[in-house]
């Protein structure tokens, strides 16, 4: 269909004009509907002819950047929707399902931790009795390792005393010196 330019137009009827917005709008919906060159889509009222394609049906044309014509398939599946209907009854139960499964993990892992903190507990008091007794034992060792030198400074002590005494110093004397 050429364009038609306003002096043109001003030249058409009220009837052709109508005539021209139904064709038009025919091929609007036509080329909606990507079904070029059927012959159940032309109306041979307005004197439609119908479009003749060399290559399939089934692609559609596009022209790339140099210009050429590029045949490129249709989309698969654009006109061939399901409507699909979705049982949100068995979904609910199948999350609700999971939503048990996860709390009884949960009650599970809480009663395990529960058993650790008390085995933890009695672990943590066993290992205060054994750093007490460990304590005295170390306690024990150093009085009986330091026995006798405790003992040897003693005797060292009774002989130097023994020593001053038998040169005639007086208590008082000995007693300043041993400070």
């Amino acid at each position: 269909m050429p364009k038609l330019t306003a002096e043109e137009l001003k030249n058409y009827t009220k009837e052709d004009m109508i005539a021209l917005v139904m064709q038009m709008q025919e091929a609007l919906a036509i080329s909606r509907a990507k079904q070029f060159g059927r012959k159940s889509e032309t109306m041979e009222c307005l004197g439609q002819v119908p479009l003749a394609i060399s290559k399939p049906e089934c692609y559609t044309r596009n022209i790339n950047l140099n210009g050429e014509v590029v045949l490129m398939p249709r989309t698969k599946g654009s006109k061939n929707k399901k409507s699909l209907t979705v049982d949100y009854a068995a979904l609910i139960a199948e999350k609700q399902a999971e939503k048990d499964a996860a709390a009884n993990e949960i009650a599970a892992v809480a009663a395990n931790i529960e058993e650790l903190k008390a085995e933890l507990k009695s672990k943590k008091t066993a290992a205060k009795k054994l750093d007490k007794e460990l304590a005295k034992l170390v306690a024990k060792k150093a009085a009986v390792e330091s026995a006798p030198a405790e003992a040897a400074k003693r005797g060292e002590a009774e002989a130097m005393l023994k020593k001053l005494l038998a040169e005639g110093m007086s208590a008082d004397e000995i007693i300043d010196k041993l400070k």
